[in-house]
């Protein structure tokens, strides 16, 4: 693939090429349907638009505008490359900005005049969305809904757009068309919320059955949007047959090899048909040819095996064989009914451990090398599909089931302009915008489509400020300060944070967070100018982000204070801190549900409203309860949970409720009652069989609420944060000594550095007992310890003492004899105020544990 180097040029005089339009034909079908993204977003105004269509550019799309006299004239090498050219100008010389949260369109009286620009796009496609996006978010979208989207993917500039609704239908017609009775197909096929794992072959049955009216709403759902899509000029990616049969199916044809698979995250296995079986090509031969029948056909299809399973075959003398075969098959199956067909697979697949060189070589032998297209959701980049000259497209698998917390590396996005000269990526064809969630973190995805657009070096901090003056009108001084801020802290890290309150309540596992002072401080900016600003929709969207972020952070260090008071046996502040966090979480959600997008009510609202009839409608609501809570395995729980109002004051308070109750009974040095959990989870069961959700009155005034809020906790980083005296203690950075050896890189002083958050920020030491000393420089009156160990379920004995010479130690803290499972809250120990200047922690063997990985001692004055 030849990859652009310099995209965007400014001429003087437009070459003969670019004034070449078609008045019909593909040409004139091209203009038509990218006006028709115009019309639905700027109205008659796109009537001062004039369209043309030009040769692409070494078989890359490419875009030219000019503007003179209030007449725009964009020309691009099909519908996508006009509309995004079109978008380009609105942008650059209007000001304006289309995302999921709201347009900005300032458009002037007169269309300012723009220079001629020619941009020739890196990527020779652009694909656009995960097999989950289907659930969790687009599970219950109308074509008006879709409608939208598929304009927000042409004016961004995407051309390959997954399109996986609707083939149940099909799927249905080929399995009765093989004898398969209705209560068989109803054990495998899934309910509505379920169907992209049902589709991968990770599920059967779950949450189902699927009723025969969604299959048929979705079947004439999918026609509308492949009919936009194709008159776009997109190339979008339908479904293939990649082996997985109903369970009934060895029953129905004993002969054929059907081999059951490994189990998928605590559901029951599914079966997938052996390659080498007859059986297997027939079948995707006939599901191709319905589909193609229904649907018909776009080139790009879609056949994902294994996903997140190991794969089982016969034997390993055999397995590579049989992978051949299964590659061979697919592919057979795909080009049977369309010639030119091509075979896109997840490279997602490839992260098990299953799959070395040779077994990913094996699979793709017999297929080939321009037929097969890996979506790089891994992330294993070029210098691994290199080594095998396969086509791949680097994709971007930002958030995890729609959470709807504020993350994403922008940094990182801009690096992959890179790719376009790298050597390694010669089999590049695209890159992905593949979420499994979208309607967040819109910065993120504006800067990536730009990103597949623009092989030119992108400087963040001007972009970011172009970015808001375009999303909200207007970018006065303390705004683009605070998107400075935003852009090195949120948005410059890989992880992600999840609130603490989002999941089942443990002494458990915390997200990472920036300072909650510089957080503060970007609030303080953002807010300056909400008098100006607060009328624009997406300005109070941020505004809601933001805060929200801002006191996810607090939620964690209030649940913090509540857990040390249990800890330490301090009742009165116990009830005083899970008080005050409780409070805070119904704060939290009469922020959030401001927003129409963030209540649980839209959300059942659209589920019910696929319903016939109040059966149907109950149905859906369950489905749609179950995936954002349980999800439906012992191991998925809460996984694609929402900061949604309504979900938290139904849902996640009353569940923190219960454990505070729970903790009010129990001991703090023994294991929690384990089956608490157990009636936890039946609890959230019934919660999700509910059809009754309490009607809520929130205010749509974002701005006004938040800025309530912000300054009602304006002064928690200074009294609970993670660098306030009363968190942190009086040991970081003291001088400390050991008793042996270090592992390298995690010496002794880390014990004491001040970083509670990162379990591989440890002193780690094996051969025990051993002991870490820390010197607090001078006496202190001391009163309480606390500890935090490694949290990933082990257990560690210690004891701690406390000495005031170095000579003669007193026992603080005696946790010799400890079964209680390390957590990221540590463990507090109170004591007796006494004199002391040094304190002494001793690790001790713990069964299988080979050492101690301390994370932080922390030591306390006493009041």
């Amino acid at each position: 693939m030849k990859f652009i180097k310099r995209m965007m040029v400014c001429v003087g005089v437009l070459g003969c090429m670019a004034t070449v339009a078609w008045a019909d034909g593909p040409g004139g079908a091209a203009e038509t349907a990218a006006r028709g993204v115009l019309e639905r977003l700027i109205g008659k105004r796109a009537d001062e638009f004039v369209l043309r269509v030009i040769p692409q550019e070494d078989g890359h799309d490419v875009f030219e505008i000019e503007a003179h006299g209030g007449t725009v004239t964009v020309s691009g090498s099909g519908s996508v490359a006009i509309a995004r050219g079109a978008y380009e100008y609105l942008r650059k010389a209007c000001g304006c900005h289309v995302s999921w949260d709201g347009d900005t369109l300032p458009l002037p009286k007169r269309m300012p005049d723009f220079p001629k620009t020619r941009v020739v796009c890196p990527n020779k496609y652009r694909h656009c969305l995960s097999v989950v996006t289907f659930s969790y978010t687009m599970l219950w979208w109308d074509w008006a809904r879709w409608e939208r989207e598929i304009d927000w993917m042409a004016l961004h500039g995407y051309n390959m757009p997954l399109a996986l609704n609707g083939q149940e239908a099909v799927w249905w017609k080929v399995w009765k068309g093989y004898g398969f009775t209705d209560e068989e197909l109803n054990e495998f096929f899934s309910g509505p919320a379920y169907l992209p794992w049902f589709r991968m072959g990770n599920l059967n049955g779950h949450a189902g059955p699927l009723p025969q009216g969604w299959m048929d709403s979705q079947r004439e759902l999918q026609k509308r949007i492949l009919a936009r899509e194709r008159e776009l000029g997109m190339m979008p990616v339908t479904p293939a047959f990649a082996g997985f049969v109903p369970r009934a199916f060895a029953k129905k044809f004993p002969k054929a090899n059907v081999i059951k698979g490994s189990g998928w995250y605590g559901f029951d296995p599914t079966y997938r048909l052996d390659p080498q079986d007859p059986l297997f090509l027939e079948i995707g031969k006939r599901f191709a040819a319905e589909y193609k029948k229904e649907f018909g056909a776009d080139h790009f299809y879609l056949a994902d095996t294994f996903m997140e399973m190991t794969p089982h075959f016969t034997s390993d003398d055999t397995k590579l064989d049989e992978l051949s075969a299964l590659g061979d098959t697919i592919y057979t199956s795909i080009t049977s009914s369309d010639p030119e067909g091509i075979w896109l697979m997840s490279g997602w697949a490839f992260l098990d451990t299953f799959w070395g060189e040779n077994e990913v070589k094996a699979l793709f032998s017999k297929v080939p090398k321009d037929k097969v297209i890996i979506l790089d959701l891994a992330g294993f980049g070029g210098g691994h599909w290199s080594k095998f000259g396969i086509q791949f497209m680097f994709c971007v698998l930002h958030n995890y089931g729609q959470l709807t917390t504020l993350f994403g590396h922008l940094p990182w996005l801009i690096s992959f302009q890179g790719f376009y000269d790298d050597p390694n990526c010669r089999d590049m064809v695209g890159i992905g915008m593949t979420p499994e969630g979208t309607e967040n973190n819109a910065v993120f995805f504006e800067l990536l489509t730009d990103v597949m657009w623009d092989a030119n070096p992108i400087d963040l901090k001007a972009w970011a400020r172009e970015y808001a003056r375009c999303r909200y009108g207007a970018c006065p001084p303390k705004v683009e300060k605070a998107w400075e801020m935003i852009t090195s802290t949120i948005y410059s890290t890989g992880g992600f944070p999840v609130p603490v309150y989002l999941r089942r309540p443990t002494l458990g596992v915390r997200g990472p967070f920036p300072d909650p002072k510089e957080m503060r401080h970007i609030l303080d900016l953002f807010l300056a100018d909400s008098d100006t600003l607060e009328k624009n929709t997406a300005y109070g969207r941020d505004v809601v982000d933001l805060t929200k972020h801002y006191l996810d952070d607090a939620a964690y260090f209030f649940f913090d204070r509540a857990i040390v008071a249990w800890q330490e046996g301090d009742k009165s502040n116990f009830e005083k801190y899970s008080r005050d966090y409780i409070n805070l979480l119904k704060d939290i959600e009469r922020l959030v549900g401001t927003r129409p997008e963030y209540r649980l009510s839209s959300w059942i609202r659209d589920a019910r409203k696929m319903g016939k009839n109040s059966r149907e409608a109950d149905f859906y609501e369950w489905n749609a309860r179950m995936l954002l809570t349980v999800w439906g395995s012992t191991q998925l729980f809460d996984y694609s949970a929402r900061e949604w109002g309504g979900l938290i004051s139904s849902f996640y308070i009353p569940r923190y409720e219960r454990f505070f109750a729970l903790l009010r009974r129990s001991p703090p040095d023994t294991p929690l009652d384990p089956t608490w959990m157990k009636a936890l989870a039946e609890w959230e069961l019934a919660w999700c069989r509910k059809t009754n959700l309490p009607k809520q009155t929130f205010s749509t005034d974002s701005v006004g609420v938040a800025k309530t809020l912000f300054r009602r906790y304006r002064d928690w980083p200074d009294q609970y944060g993670p660098a306030s005296p009363e968190v942190v203690g009086i040991a970081v950075g003291k001088p400390v000594t050991i008793s042996g050896g270090t592992n390298e890189g995690h010496g002794p002083e880390r014990a004491v550095d001040g970083n509670s958050s990162d379990p591989d920020s440890c002193w780690r030491a094996i051969n025990l007992p051993q002991w870490i000393r820390i010197d607090l420089e001078k006496e202190e009156k001391i009163d309480s310890v606390r500890v935090y160990t490694r949290w990933t379920n082990e257990i560690y004995k210690y004891t701690v003492e406390a000495s005031a010479d170095g000579e003669t130690w007193t026992m603080i803290d005696d946790k010799s004899e400890n079964e209680v499972p390390a957590t990221s809250f540590g463990m507090a120990q109170k004591f007796k105020p006494l004199k002391a200047r040094y304190v002494r922690l001793t690790a001790l063997p713990s069964g299988t544990l080979p050492g101690i990985h301390l994370v932080e001692v922390r030591v306390f004055r006493a009041k």
